[in-house]
């Protein structure tokens, strides 16, 4: 009887493991600015709060600090397989910016989180829910930067999971984290959802004359 009943409480503990480990999948992203030097994890520095030049997060010369930390993994800028392009720098330090899409610069800033993608993305306008601003831009290249408690520039980059932006009526079949990039008009159906575990955020646009 002892066998089985120490059998039973390693089951048992196992299936509370199990489910331990599937709560903390969804982690949570945070990315701050801040004149101190903290543990979390150095992404890029600032020249001042706004109309700054940038510096990569392993130089030493400016004091305006953007950090990241997850509740859950590692996170690294070390531009590897995990890790993501946040944006491109002119040089490593007294540099203008711009977005990733851009290939004017040659010094990539990259953030990851070990064994889960960090994606990040550039935008006009508003920032999706549940995805963390790092900094804003003044141009999409060539330009100053500023942190995201200033409202000067118009270019904010952000990060989270993975994003697929709508800007046209179509048919979700995958699963995942949904956005619109623009309003949408349509004589018929404008978005059709055909899988589960689907989060579309309208982001503040508007689908007209559609059904969802």
């Amino acid at each position: 009887m002892g066998l089985k009943k120490t059998n039973l409480t390693l089951i048992v503990l196992s299936i509370l493991f199990l489910i331990v480990i599937s709560m903390n999948v969804n982690s949570k992203l945070t990315c701050y600015s801040s004149t101190s030097t903290t543990t979390d994890t150095l992404v890029v520095s600032l020249y001042n709060y706004t109309n700054a030049h940038i510096e990569a997060g392993n130089q030493s010369n400016y004091n305006y600090h953007i950090y990241c930390s997850d509740d859950t993994y590692t996170l690294t800028t070390d531009c590897a397989s995990k890790n993501t392009t946040v944006l491109k720098l002119s040089n490593l330090t007294n540099a203008h910016g711009e977005i990733s899409t851009q290939n004017n610069y040659n010094y990539d800033i990259c953030l990851g989180r070990t064994t889960k993608d960090v994606y990040c993305y550039s935008t006009t306008g508003n920032i999706p829910n549940g995805y963390e601003c790092l900094l804003k831009l003044s141009n999409y290249t060539n330009a100053h930067a500023e942190t995201c408690d200033y409202s000067n520039y118009n270019y904010k980059i952000y990060c989270g999971d993975k994003l697929t932006q709508l800007s046209a009526c179509d048919n979700i079949t995958q699963p995942g984290k949904y956005v619109l990039t623009q309003n949408l008009s349509t004589g018929g159906t404008c978005i059709g959802i055909y899988s589960d575990n689907v989060s579309l955020d309208c982001n503040n646009y508007k689908i007209t004359y559609g059904t969802l």
